[in-house]
């Protein structure tokens, strides 16, 4: 019977680096999609993917089981859109001109805009983790 997220977390957090790897496995691909869709560039999905698992890295110790691991990493990877959209002046400029077809971002003011995305991104992983 396979481990959950939840189990391969708490032994990563215990030591055990094959848990990690599982765990790289089953979210590596969907995260960095996720990464590319919002940059729209490779190399910066690529480095959003490295963030986020070096963010799981680093908190391995503070993981609480009683919180979905997919939840939680999915978490950690919006804000880590939401940094790299504050950060980057070229991401930006890409996703506003992107989200312009998004009837709900014409209603947008600029002040909302980032809440406006973030509850999008909010409602997409909440989407993707249902069906998955």
């Amino acid at each position: 019977m396979p481990r959950t997220d939840e189990e391969l977390m708490l032994e990563y957090a215990q030591g055990n680096a094959e848990a990690f790897e599982s765990l790289f496995q089953r979210y590596g691909k969907r995260l960095y999609n996720l990464f590319l869709r919002y940059t729209g560039n490779v190399e910066m999905a690529q480095d959003l993917l490295q963030d986020c698992f070096l963010r799981v890295v680093q908190a391995r110790g503070r993981y609480e089981p009683r919180k979905k691991f997919s939840s939680w990493i999915f978490t950690i990877a919006l804000n880590l859109i939401r940094d790299a959209y504050r950060k980057n002046s070229q991401y930006r400029k890409r996703f506003v001109a992107d989200s312009l077809e998004n009837e709900s971002f014409h209603k947008s003011t600029n002040e909302d805009a980032m809440e406006t995305l973030i509850q999008h991104q909010r409602k997409a992983v909440i989407q993707q983790a249902v069906h998955s």
